[in-house]
């Protein structure tokens, strides 16, 4: 029963909500069935753990029906069934609301058709002073002014009332702009996954000529809507990913009109300009590098990183970080994790900050320190232990203990190899640092004993090795020091 549809879909509320759910089950305008109203109840005293023993059917049955009745299967399905009715209709009445502009359409609509003329009047300038102060318009607003004039116009016509002429003009401006802005936003997706997934190229490739054509049109007005622009220009950084000036008046339009939009837009908009940034560094334009800093700093100032709760991701915390280290900006990533390490997750919160903190450590070559932190921390979390053990090797080896290589290498691979939670290719790179990090240890103990003809040409087979090697940790890291080609040891 534990993994019964209608308990999967209660976990997923958390207490506010479910709350809201009880007193809508309550009800008598949503629901007039007093087993339901019992069943509901009874769950409540069991939120949010439902123990299976307290949760079976026939519990569930006893509770409805009295202990005195047989049970009977296909009566506990049918209360669970209409449960789960009124679940559906309570997550969309939580959707409507949340949603005021469609509420409002729903409302005129129902106004219109009982004849309360002055209602529906006052209800249309309310939604019509409302969408008056949106700042910045998505194409979902359009669509919004679009169906409120387009209601409006209908009224008129119902109504018969001379002297009202309708804004044909405004009313299609506002569907076209709903169009043009969605055209854009699913062009840029198709494009930006056309590396990703299979998908009709030649068929999108029509329709996104035909949008940009559109656009492209002397004298068109929709550039000036902000939401239109910025797209337009993501649409041209992926289209045109060598013209640089593309990715500047992106970069200008965001810092113009992107923290003015919704929290969950302006981070999709600004996430297509931070993957422009990143396959520009994956084709060696190493400064996009320094880009890609900017754009985190403009995110990090306007608070869009944060989740709803308020919260800092430790992904967004551990990416910054190591920005940050390889452009070298040590000053700022050391009061970055001091100043966000409270708004991350208290679950990860000590492992995030003290793995980062001794990312810093290890990178400005306070090794004892970086050290400490590894070794005193349990890192629960199965990416940041994998990392932290990666981190530890490092030091040892530039460090020179040689035997804590070997000893952590060795405790490294059994743990990879025991944790089946670890994808493939992560695995995979992992085990060939591991095994390329032992020989370097090995090779570096026995430089002494060796000609410097004899240490170059081992050098140069590792070189080979670490180039055949599709899947590696660290590569960059590996590369340089095999790089050290002097006299003296690695």
């Amino acid at each position: 029963m534990k993994n019964n549809r209608i308990i999967v879909l209660l976990k997923s509320l958390n207490k506010r909500e479910f709350n809201k759910f009880v007193l809508y089950v309550n009800s008598p305008f949503f629901n007039q069935s007093s087993r339901l109203v019992k069943l509901i109840n009874y769950l409540a005293s069991l939120y949010p753990d439902f123990p299976p023993k307290l949760i079976s059917k026939e519990i569930l049955f006893k509770k409805l029906y009295g202990s005195k009745e047989n049970f009977e299967d296909q009566k506990i399905h049918d209360q669970l069934s209409q449960l789960l009715k009124l679940f559906e209709g309570f997550l969309a009445q939580l959707q409507l609301k949340e949603q005021s502009e469609k509420a409002e359409l729903h409302l005129l609509d129902a106004l219109k058709q009982r004849n309360l003329d002055k209602q529906f009047q006052r209800v249309y300038r309310r939604m019509e002073e409302r969408l008056s102060k949106v700042e910045n318009k998505n194409p979902d607003f359009f669509l919004s002014h679009f169906q409120m004039l387009e209601r409006q116009a209908e009224f008129h016509d119902q109504r018969q009332i001379r002297g009202k002429h309708h804004n044909f003009s405004e009313i299609l401006t506002s569907l076209k702009t709903f169009y043009l802005g969605s055209s854009l936003q699913y062009a840029c997706e198709i494009l930006n996954r056309s590396g990703i997934a299979k998908i009709d190229i030649e068929f999108n490739k029509q329709l996104i000529e035909e949008i940009r054509a559109q656009l492209e049109e002397e004298g068109n007005p929709y550039l000036e809507v902000p939401t239109i622009s910025i797209y337009y220009k993501i649409l041209l950084n992926l289209l045109e990913p060598e013209e640089i000036r593309h990715y500047e008046d992106l970069k200008a339009l965001l810092s113009k009109y992107a923290s003015s939009f919704q929290k969950s837009e302006a981070t999709v908009m600004y996430a297509y300009a931070q993957n422009y940034c990143i396959r520009q560094v994956n084709k060696a334009n190493t400064h996009f590098y320094e880009e890609l800093f900017e754009l985190y700093e403009a995110l990090l100032d306007a608070e869009l990183l944060n989740n709803d709760n308020g919260e800092f991701p430790h992904e967004h915390y551990k990416n910054i970080t190591t920005l940050g280290l390889m452009l070298k900006k040590y000053d700022w990533v050391f009061d970055f994790l001091e100043n966000y390490k409270s708004k991350l997750h208290l679950a990860v919160r000590e492992n995030a900050h003290s793995y980062n903190l001794a990312t810093y450590y290890y990178e400005t070559q306070q090794f004892p320190k970086a050290m400490r932190l590894l070794q005193q921390v349990e890192f629960t979390d199965v990416y940041y232990n994998v990392s932290a053990r990666a981190t530890l090797l490092k030091i040892f080896f530039e460090t020179g203990d040689y035997d804590s290589v070997r000893y952590v290498s060795q405790a490294f691979q059994a743990y990879l190899k025991r944790n089946k939670s670890i994808p493939k290719l992560h695995y995979n790179r992992h085990l060939n640092f591991i095994l390329m990090i032992k020989k370097l240890s090995r090779l570096s103990m026995k430089r002494y004993r060796l000609e410097d003809k004899e240490f170059m040409d081992e050098i140069q087979k590792l070189e080979s090795e670490l180039a055949s090697l599709k899947e590696v940790s660290f590569r960059s890291w590996i590369k340089g020091k095999l790089r050290m080609q002097d006299p003296q040891p690695v």
